[in-house]
């Protein structure tokens, strides 16, 4: 459990060493599934389901909400009107179990906009709970231990076939189908070695699997076999001592350091303190957040079913708070809270030529339509691509529009063969692009319009915003593979990457579509919610906004990618550029100072 804990919250902070500490989740459930075949044999024959989901339930749900109660009434207070929407929505799909299915719609597990989700993890309890379901359905309707463990071997092999056949990053992380057999993979590893009569054998085969999965592929397979493989550990009394003193007082409040440690950790984000700068910081406040909250989880660990009921009408209280504050972040924020959210109400109500200054990222869609096309075709299909932020200007145009289709790819540039190298699966990129392109090949038509939208300078130069290593911008080397390999020489592979798009796009105009180039969008560098907390939002001298882009450092950012469009563009007769101040500005009119500041700009979408 320590091992998982710190590999999750290492994770979080970002900390170096830590890029795979998302799979510390996977050791979670493994040894959840082995506790709950421990639980079930030691008390087999007076098994009863209902009061193993209630105990379960209240085990997790009770600490949970409680959290959740006391960290939203600091987000209400600090939080952006629209993500504060966006923490209600957290709030209720806890309470519905559906959190997994919530962040499954909302986003990428490694998007950008995912370290700003206070309560993202509670994707893994909502799994947990569905697991405890099935196992519990599972276990009440076998009529013997026989075809108990025939069945949940069975339901183990079947998750673990849909797991490795569908490479959905996202469904892997979030769909019960996929995880199943995590759990069902200590449970099964319980039984298998509650005699040490094949326990050298067990051995074998799990050391075997472990060096043949591992790898960033089958990395999930790795780690539940490394996890099965110590708990075949007998540790002599000695080394027990010395482990229960390291570890014990970690682990034993492992749950309740799991609970507060996001929501801590995004609100430092808010405030400005961003990790892994601030991690010794952020790991002290979460332990000592924990001191209290530690004593209040173990409430609701129950000894006597008796308590049962009472501990569960008290839950009904947690509910009724969690939804009353929920209802508040989702519908009344602005009612409520006014005057902390003054500015922000005044920049989302602006008018005349600074009508671009709305921090709600809610913009007209009818006029997103307009742009993309002068005579917008009910008719006509429209079909947007690129990464996340092209799902976003997706958003804009498709209630009014309709005939729209969402083919973006969370961080992935419209390239076909691109690669991201920093990611779980390097080949994600193209694998999807693939697809997009096979499904493009076999519909292709003038009477469709492809609307491409990226960060294409963020890939380009290889960073996010206008971050530095060394006081050096890096290259892309650090983003994208479009080639197979690494060439030392940046430019060179900078130049790659530019000959990459173009192919892209001819491609895809001499196949028979019509496309629409929207040029990438300037870049804040800190998220919005950020910026507003640690400045005055306008000036008091000429109240103009003190949140501004540098025009000159945005035109030399995007210059290498635009001018490389603008001349294939000029003798392309189907593709046409729009600049992103004719989407996102009234009039273009983003710029209103002489000091060449602009006004709008990309962040957190």
């Amino acid at each position: 459990r320590t091992i998982a804990l710190v590999s999750v919250v290492g994770f979080h902070l970002s900390a170096p060493g830590f890029s795979f500490g998302y799979l510390g989740v996977d050791i979670f459930f493994c040894l959840s599934g082995y506790l709950c075949a421990l639980i079930w044999s030691q008390g087999r024959d007076e098994f009863n389901a209902s009061r193993f989901i209630i105990r379960r339930y209240i085990r997790i749900i009770g600490p949970s909400l409680l959290t959740i109660i006391l960290f939203s009434l600091l987000f209400i207070i600090l939080l952006p009107l629209r993500d504060l929407k966006d923490v209600g929505q957290s709030l209720i799909s806890q309470l519905l179990i559906a959190s997994n299915i919530l962040f499954f719609i909302e986003s990428d597990y490694f998007d950008v906009a995912s370290e700003y989700k206070p309560f993202l993890h509670y994707w893994s309890l909502s799994l947990e709970l569905q697991f405890y379901a099935i196992l519990a359905m599972v276990l009440a309707l076998s009529p013997s231990e026989k075809v108990m463990k025939l069945t949940i071997s069975s339901l183990f092999l079947i998750s673990l076939l849909i797991w490795l056949l569908d490479k959905n990053i996202n469904r892997d992380f979030y769909w019960a189908t996929h995880r199943l057999w995590q759990f069902l993979s200590g449970f099964l590893f319980f039984y298998a070695t509650r005699s040490n009569k094949y326990l050298l054998e067990i051995r074998s085969v799990l050391f075997v699997a472990s060096i043949f999965s591992f790898s960033v592929e089958y990395q999930n397979v790795f780690v539940i076999s490394a996890t099965c493989l110590l708990l075949t550990i007998k540790a002599p009394k000695q080394c027990l001592r010395v482990t229960r003193l390291l570890f014990s007082p970690i682990a034993s409040r492992s749950f309740t350091i799991y609970l507060v440690h996001q929501p801590i950790i995004v609100l430092s984000r808010y405030l400005g303190f961003e990790p892994p700068q601030y991690s010794i910081y952020l790991v002290t406040i979460i332990l000592l957040v924990t001191l209290p909250l530690y004593r209040a989880e173990k409430y609701f660990h129950i000894r006597n079913f008796g308590l049962e009921l009472k501990k569960f009408h008290k839950i009904g209280w947690l509910y009724l708070a969690t939804i009353t504050i929920g209802y508040v972040s989702i519908v009344q924020p602005v009612s409520l809270f006014v005057e902390r959210h003054r500015s922000q109400a005044e920049l989302t109500s602006f008018d005349s030529s600074r009508e671009c200054l709305n921090i709600t990222g809610v913009f007209d869609p009818l006029k997103i339509c307009n742009v993309i096309s002068s005579e917008p075709n009910k008719q006509e299909y429209y079909f947007f691509l690129g990464d996340s932020h092209a799902n976003s200007l997706f958003n804009g145009f498709e209630p009014t529009h309709g005939n729209a289709w969402d083919l973006s790819v969370s961080g992935c540039p419209m390239i076909f063969n691109a690669q991201r190298i920093d990611q779980k699966d390097p080949t994600r990129c193209s694998k999807y692009l693939g697809q997009i392109k096979t499904f493009l090949e076999n519909r292709a038509s003038r009477s469709e319009t492809l609307v491409i939208y990226a960060r294409l300078d963020q890939y380009y130069w290889g960073k996010r915003f206008f971050n530095k290593v060394n006081g050096q911008e890096p290259g892309p080397d650090t983003w994208i593979d479009t080639q197979g390999s690494r060439p030392i020489d940046s430019e060179s592979r900078r130049q790659d990457f530019n000959n990459d798009i173009i192919e892209t796009v001819e491609f895809l105009s001499e196949i028979g579509y019509k496309i629409v180039i929207v040029l990438p969008t300037p870049s804040s560098g800190q998220p919005v919610p950020v910026l507003i907390n640690r400045k005055k939002i306008f000036s008091s001298d000429d109240g103009l906004p003190t949140i501004y882009i540098d025009a000159a450092d945005y035109r030399r950012r995007i210059k290498p990618v635009t001018d490389v469009l603008i001349d294939y563009v000029e003798s392309a007769n189907s593709v046409s550029l729009l600049d992103s101040s004719e989407v996102f500005c009234k009039e273009s009119k983003c710029s209103f100072n002489n000091q060449d500041h602009l006004y709008f700009y990309d962040s957190h979408h």
